[in-house]
């Protein structure tokens, strides 16, 4: 779904080209980081629970705004 609205937005194939770029760019650069800094709170934590309670805050506001 998300998708469909860059052809919605661009008014032609170069801007759809640059939206969708920019688009993965950024989804692509946060899915890479997210397990680092899951990583990184349980080695400065050493238990599970802070890491999977920041998972779940971060799945809220996901289906919160989308």
């Amino acid at each position: 779904m998300a998708l469909s609205y860059i052809g919605l937005r661009s008014r032609n194939a170069k801007q759809a080209a640059e939206l969708s770029g920019m688009a993965q760019s950024t989804g692509y650069i946060l899915a890479a980081i997210g397990p680092l800094f899951i990583g990184y709170l349980f080695d400065k934590t050493q238990v599970w629970t802070v890491p999977l309670i920041t998972l779940i805050i971060i799945s809220g506001i996901v289906m919160l705004f989308g």
